[in-house]
């Protein structure tokens, strides 16, 4: 859904070119893409319950096509294609190799370029700014001095838990992705868990991955339901964050030929729905962490 979604913003933006990092740039992710997409989304093959839903997918990827795809990235890029296939009229795929520590790696400080999860970690463990010079562009360090905290899991569990434990039954069953009884795992263990990474021990199975379970929580915490997603597809915008001032004239000359709202100011009219209106439920809860507001009355970055 991730994938379908950015490839479709693209596509309505008028690009024609989609690149994207990869582990390997010489795999043929175009023949992937044409090859998955014409598979069954349903097949009885995923229902294994002892093993994950990812897992039992990169079976079948390797079996369709004679190559295992199991990095973080290239799983990534294999979805972009996917999605790419499922269009009338498809990008051009440009895949390039990253360079520096792979997703998820731990900080490997001979690295030009660390992972993003190990800057977190650095960051979340007090690390000093000076620490991440190397790695991080002054504007970004300036940035993160100016944060009055850091979100992370440990400051919203006593949110997660409230919600859980005052939560029926009934309402966690509407939450999106709360399949196949989770909603019982999920009320049982809030109660007995100290911290976030407790509870993920606790509800952990074979069935699902951490970052499944990571994602079902925020879910729950927002109170995010599946017609709430559903429905944000029937108003799609996409929100400008920055530009140059070549991209400003060509904003302004192309704007008119977008098949997709292009949000500048997000205010109270353009909040109440659509996707633009579940990215600002999530930047109220964000609100509660940092005290800083989002969005609201924020213009676009203008580089030179």
């Amino acid at each position: 859904m991730f994938a379908t979604g950015g490839v479709d913003l693209l596509t309505r933006l008028g690009a024609q070119t989609l690149v994207f990092g990869v582990e390997d740039a010489n795999l043929n992710f175009e023949y992937f893409g044409d090859r998955i997409s014409k598979i069954p989304r349903q097949r009885e093959e995923f229902a294994d319950y002892s093993q994950t839903y990812s897992t039992q997918y990169n079976q079948m990827v390797a079996r369709e096509v004679g190559h295992e795809v199991s990095e973080p990235n290239a799983i990534l890029g294999l979805a972009y294609a996917v999605a790419n296939a499922n269009l009338g009229s498809p990008l051009k795929l440009r895949p390039v190799n990253r360079v520096g520590a792979g997703h998820d790696d731990i900080l490997q400080r001979e690295a030009a370029v660390q992972s993003a999860s190990a800057i977190r970690n650095l960051l979340l463990n007090g690390a000093s700014y000076a620490e991440l010079e190397q790695w991080l562009p002054k504007g970004e360090i300036a940035a993160f001095e100016q944060e009055k905290a850091l979100p992370n899991w440990e400051l919203l569990f006593p949110l997660l838990k409230y919600r859980l434990e005052s939560a029926s039954i009934a309402e966690l069953q509407r939450i999106y992705q709360m399949s196949e009884g989770l909603e019982y795992k999920f009320k049982a263990e809030i109660h007995l868990a100290q911290n976030f990474a407790e509870f993920l021990r606790h509800v952990k199975s074979k069935r699902y991955t951490y970052s499944r379970l990571r994602r079902l929580s925020l879910y729950t915490l927002l109170n995010v339901t599946e017609s709430d997603l559903l429905g944000s597809y029937d108003h799609v915008s996409t929100m400008l964050l920055g530009y140059s001032k070549r991209g400003r004239k060509y904003l302004k000359k192309q704007r008119k030929n977008f098949a997709v709202d292009i949000v500048s100011k997000v205010d109270r009219k353009n909040a109440q729905e659509g996707t633009l209106g579940l990215q600002v439920r999530t930047d109220r809860l964000f609100e509660q962490i940092v005290g800083v507001d989002q969005n609201f009355g924020r213009r676009p970055l203008e580089v030179n």
